[in-house]
């Protein structure tokens, strides 16, 4: 969806298939147990309360970057959802409010600036597990592009038409042209498999271009990707006669400039997300941290994960890892190249709110809304507006 760093949103959507080892990676270490991992120091700052958004409560906003402000997009609630289901009742299931307004929040004010769109309008961002990326002017999901005027305090939608429907895909912006690489199962010679292609959409013209792969048909679902600067480098779960009769993971990449692929290595770890920062594809999975070279195709481990944790990897603006969940870890490294990661303590009511956005804004690090378990109510659930930014996190030594 995958972010995906500095000036796009997101980096990969989330999916696990099998995968296989990757040459050159050495031996898996034992993960570190949460509570021996040490938490950032306190010279790094703490959580400040955010000045209140001009959003209704609720979680999963979908967060852009722009370089100057955060963006939050969509979201839902559900309204008043009561605790689980007696034990042989019937109770229907909560149906949520999705909402299409946004927020644009700067980081050097501390302020707001509410961004509605026309009535009646519907907005795809609003949609759970979305991704975006922003070209300079515009937000792209997969099928939508989405402008803000701030002076205004409006949002513009339009359809985008960039070829056949992809599943498995997120976008990604090259500075000229938005590249979705993923699977169309429209040109499927059967309705198991799809072909693996590269979406190339010139938004100033319209025009759309799909490139297939020229290796063996993939056979499986899943991507990752990440934008190089140069490349898509995209990690393909792959099985078939050209690999093993298991399932596989290869690496990829795409150049947009001349819409040509090349392989890189046509066997790696199974990916749970990748993200570039700003030297090297770093690669989560189910064990590790891994850094690819993109030009050898071999990896050398960067650092266990603690407690086998997954969760997304977002880059802030100066390159710095965060390694998403609850709770979240930031990787420290020093000039030698020994990596350790450092806790971030959580925020407050954390403990007991989901659907939280989490995103970098430069480096400030923003955690907003979510729904929130009320011990007051049995267990009832509430959307929250609540946001909190620890400044800087992202730019700061925090090792001791």
């Amino acid at each position: 969806m995958s972010p995906r760093s500095a000036t796009a949103a997101v980096v990969v959507l989330v999916a696990v298939l099998a995968g296989c080892g990757l040459r050159g990676g050495g031996p898996v270490q034992e993960a570190s147990p949460s509570s021996t991992i040490p938490p950032v120091t306190a010279s790094a700052g703490e959580w400040a309360a955010m000045s209140a958004a001009p959003l209704e409560p609720r979680g999963g906003a979908l967060p852009v970057w722009t370089g100057e402000r955060l963006l939050l997009l969509g979201g839902y609630r559900y309204d008043e959802q009561q605790p689980p289901c007696p034990p042989a009742a019937s109770c229907a299931a909560p149906q949520p409010t999705r909402f299409d307004d946004g927020a644009a929040w700067d980081p050097a004010t501390g302020t707001w600036a509410h961004l509605v769109g026309p009535a009646g309008a519907t907005s795809g961002s609003s949609q759970v597990g979305d991704r975006a990326v922003w070209s300079g002017e515009s937000v792209f999901t997969r099928s939508q592009r989405t402008t803000p005027d701030l002076a205004r305090g409006t949002l513009t939608r339009a359809a985008v038409d960039s070829g056949p429907a992809l599943v498995y895909s997120d976008p990604v912006w090259t500075g000229d042209r938005l590249v979705t690489v993923g699977w169309d199962y429209g040109a499927a010679a059967s309705g198991v498999d799809g072909q693996l292609v590269a979406q190339v959409l010139d938004p100033s013209t319209g025009g759309a271009t799909a490139v297939p792969w020229p290796y063996g048909p993939p056979g499986a679902e899943g991507v990752r990707t990440a934008w190089t600067g140069r490349e898509v480098v995209a990690l393909v779960a792959t099985h078939g006669a050209s690999e093993t009769s298991e399932g596989t993971w290869r690496v990829v990449a795409f150049g947009p400039a001349a819409s040509t692929w090349r392989s890189v290595t046509d066997r790696a770890d199974q990916p749970w997300d990748a993200a570039w920062d700003g030297q090297r594809v770093l690669v989560e999975t189910p064990d590790r941290l891994t850094a690819l070279d993109v030009a050898t195709g071999g990896t050398s481990e960067v650092a266990p994960l603690p407690d086998h944790r997954l969760g997304d990897l977002q880059v802030s603006a100066s390159g710095r890892l965060l390694l998403t969940g609850s709770p979240s870890y930031l990787l420290d490294e020093d000039d030698d190249g020994d990596a350790r990661w450092l806790r971030v303590p959580e925020p407050p009511r954390a403990a007991v709110t989901t659907d939280s956005t989490v995103a970098w804004a430069g480096d400030d690090l923003v955690v907003w809304g979510g729904t929130q378990a009320s011990e007051q109510d049995g267990g009832a659930t509430r959307s929250t507006a609540e946001g909190w930014v620890w400044r800087g996190l992202g730019a700061r030594v925090t090792a001791g």
